[in-house]
């Protein structure tokens, strides 16, 4: 006879037991990464207005270099740290014999029944 039993690969199975995808728990760290940074930029091209001699203009026109960098390496570690997650934390063993709650069988003995 068949196994009726469902096979989920680890995505499927951890989104059904969390009660949502796993990628968005990384994506909402990478959103809340990106505005920190965001608002630390900015406090620093504030600060160098306020510091220097220099033309606004310049400043801004550095800041943007710098952005363009900062995001890419913020980028690229995020990309590093995103495998990691996957491969190593959210990584679900193939020998596995997990049932969700929604799949067990409940078997009670009750009075009526003995």
């Amino acid at each position: 006879m068949e196994s009726t039993r469902r096979f989920y690969n680890d995505e499927e199975l951890l989104a059904e037991h969390f009660g949502y995808l796993p990628v968005r728990i990384l994506d909402e760290l990478y959103d809340g990464c990106i505005t920190m940074l965001c608002g630390s930029l900015i406090g620093l091209k504030e600060f160098f207005w306020s510091i220097s001699n220099v033309d606004p203009a310049a400043i801004d026109e550095a800041m943007l270099l710098f952005e363009a960098e900062v995001q890419k390496a913020v980028d690229q570690s995020f990309n590093i740290f995103q495998k990691y997650v996957f491969d190593h934390i959210l990584r679900l063993p193939e020998d596995r014999a997990v049932t969700l709650e929604h799949e067990e069988v409940k078997l009670k003995r009750d009075k009526e029944t003995n």
